[in-house]
């Protein structure tokens, strides 16, 4: 099944890395399962199967074609499948109505706006290495002169002055 799974990556152009991405598995744990090293379980190979339409009787055992024969896709049976309103229908449908190149736009955004990777690498790399660094960009402000306190104001008094 090893020799499968190679061959499997090679034909979807995948790094060991991106392939583990999609399936939730690390690359060192995709490596062991090309070279024989880690065993394939039930749950990740349904999950190869599932995210790239493979034929699981080809994954197990060699027989068959790779991947399975695309099906069509039905919009409502899928908004029926997943209890989609009707508003989520109409985001779905607008979206791909979209000149290709703006769907690529809003990937991208997507891509960026969800990536715990990318937000955490921004967050420390914006952030100044050293005390100087920090007081350069951000300069300490002067002390301000204190501000003598205010006699507290006895109501009373005040509410009998308006009368």
């Amino acid at each position: 099944m090893n020799e499968r799974l190679v061959l499997l990556r090679n034909t979807l152009k995948l790094t060991g890395a991106k392939f583990g991405e999609r399936i939730g598995i690390k690359k060192s744990t995709v490596s062991g399962l090309e070279n024989g090293t880690a065993n394939l379980t039930d749950r990740m190979l349904k999950s190869i199967c599932r995210e790239f339409n493979v034929n699981e009787e080809w994954l197990r055992n060699g027989t068959g074609e790779m991947f399975n024969k695309e099906t069509t896709f039905s919009l409502d049976d899928y908004a029926k499948n997943n209890n989609l309103t009707d508003i989520e229908k109409k985001l779905i449908v607008g979206f791909m109505g979209l000149d290709p190149e703006i769907r690529e736009a809003v990937y991208s955004v997507f891509e960026n706006a969800f990536s715990t990777t990318n937000r955490q690498s921004n967050v420390y790399d914006e952030a100044p290495d050293t005390p100087e660094e920090l007081e350069r960009i951000y300069p300490p402000i002067e002390p301000i002169e204190p501000i003598e306190p205010i006699e507290p104001i006895d109501i009373n008094k005040f509410n009998s002055r308006l009368g």
